[in-house]
């Protein structure tokens, strides 16, 4: 092969290594790509205010529930009909449908959600009603940042979904642009699994076992 293709050869793997080292951890990924998906469907829910501890969110695996932002300035405003999960300054966390101009969010220099969950993942989707402007996700393994993943969306309540080759136990979610609020919906997972029994479990269960096993002698 001539020296010139060689090198030509050479740089161009060199710069599809670049390329693949250069992309973050966090992609965006299909529902098909999780294994066991479990949503949080906010649909079945009343309206109203709802407390960041409710079993509706602990049951899932939501363990902190927080939001930021510094005055009321949004409004509920987009159509839509579909109920989600809203923060407001005066109520807190309520429940309610996009497009019921009834309170004002807590929006001014962007609404910030955070989510602390029971467990490591590697999967997540949620949809962001009311909003019309791109997100920043902030993904983190306790206090370690694992990627700031900043996407262009709409407002839909329809999911989107993202990969991580990183795991993760939190996510913070904000609003790009300032006086822009928005809700969360479809919030998905990967289902939690049931632990695998532990070394003194499995050694109880086949002593157990054994004993069954044994043939009783009449006296």
């Amino acid at each position: 092969m001539p020296t010139v293709a060689i090198r030509t050869a050479v740089l161009t793997v060199l710069a599809t290594l670049s390329s693949v080292s250069a992309a973050g951890p966090v992609q965006i990924i299909d529902l098909t790509d999780f294994v066991n998906p479990t949503v949080l469907d906010f649909e079945s829910q009343s309206n109203g205010a709802i407390a960041a501890t409710d079993p509706l969110f602990t049951s899932f695996g939501i363990t902190s529930l927080t939001a930021t932002g510094t005055s009321d300035a949004d409004i509920y405003s987009e159509g839509g009909g579909t109920r989600a999960l809203f923060y407001s300054e005066q109520t807190g966390f309520l429940l309610d449908e996009s497009g019921r101009p009834e309170l004002p969010m807590f929006a001014t220099d962007g609404l910030s959600y955070t989510l602390v969950f029971n467990r490591l993942l590697n999967r997540i989707g949620f949809g962001t009603p009311d909003h019309g402007a791109g997100i920043d996700i902030e993904f983190r393994n306790g206090t370690t940042l694992v990627e700031n993943f900043t996407q262009g969306r709409g407002s839909n309540s329809s999911p989107t979904f993202y990969g991580s080759s990183v795991a993760f136990d939190r996510i913070t979610v904000s609003s790009t642009t300032p006086g822009l609020g928005f809700g969360l919906d479809n919030i998905t997972l990967e289902a939690a699994t049931a632990p695998a029994p532990g070394p003194a479990a499995l050694l109880g269960l086949g002593l157990l076992a054994l004993s069954f096993g044994k043939p009783w002698r009449r006296r």
